[in-house]
């Protein structure tokens, strides 16, 4: 029942997402289209316009995705769904980490979008050598790689993509306990845990540097490798746990009831 559950969630949340898909990477591939063309003035202008709404296309994929998972978690717990949901034949738990990993899923369809649009639209050998040299230039003082750089970097984004959904869906689930103004209490609450959990990491960070001998170079005018090494370590870890935690309580929360509009 549960991959039957995690199919769905994955088809209602892709449901719209897919048409900006398609559209984007359409625009992306017209712009590049247009873009290999003569240098004519004409083509040079609709070339910018294309590339313009490629990019809006891209701002608009990565809101909508975020706001849509939003939309059905609300939807599907807490609206008219809610008095379907709330029968089937699974847990509380099972249906709060369908949703959680069918967003993940989600997210990163969204973003390998975007990426692959933006590739359709600059690659050239000579772009993705500058962009290579980019990377080296700005990581070269770390003694690392281009590719460790982007590894760490992507990493690091999606342990806080998780960690930032399970608050979000934590916040809500929060703010449907009340009877009324629940979008008001959802922003609060999603303040007040981003808040939290943003001073612990800082502060984790500090303790970790300063007991490692690191605490000079964390404050330095360019961080010493030492630091960012700790400074990477400690969030990451730190946004597991937030999202272990986030998950629990939500979880805990969940399993109490939900006021059903």
């Amino acid at each position: 029942m549960l991959k039957k559950l995690l199919k769905y969630d994955f088809k209602r949340m892709t449901r719209i997402l897919v048409y900006m898909y398609a559209i984007t990477v359409v625009l992306a591939g017209l712009t590049r289209l247009v873009n290999l063309g003569n240098k004519i003035q004409f083509v040079l202008i609709i070339g910018k316009i294309l590339e313009g709404c490629t990019f809006a296309g891209i701002v608009n994929v990565l809101v909508n995705t975020f706001v849509h998972i939003l939309g059905t978690f609300i939807s599907n717990f807490f609206k008219d769904e809610s008095y379907l949901t709330h029968t089937l034949p699974v847990s509380k738990t099972q249906l709060l980490f369908s949703k959680l990993i069918s967003s993940l899923l989600v997210i990163i369809i969204s973003v390998v979008v975007c990426i692959l649009s933006l590739f359709i639209i600059f690659y050239s050998p000579e772009f993705m050598t500058g962009l290579k040299g980019f990377i080296e230039m700005t990581v070269a003082s770390f003694n690392m790689s281009a590719g460790g750089f982007v590894a760490v970097l992507v990493t690091l984004l999606f342990i806080q993509t998780c960690a930032l959904i399970a608050m979000a869906f934590t916040a809500i689930i929060k703010a449907n306990t009340y009877n009324e103004k629940r979008i008001l209490y959802g922003l609060i609450w999603m303040f007040i845990y981003y808040t939290a959990i943003s001073v612990i990491n800082i502060v984790l960070s500090v303790i970790v540097c300063a007991l490692s001998g690191n605490l000079a170079g964390l404050f330095a005018e360019q961080i010493s490798q030492g630091a960012l090494l700790c400074t990477i370590i400690v969030i990451s870890v730190g946004y597991v746990a937030e999202t272990i935690f986030f998950c629990y309580y939500s979880n805990k929360l969940f399993k109490k009831g939900v006021n059903v509009d």
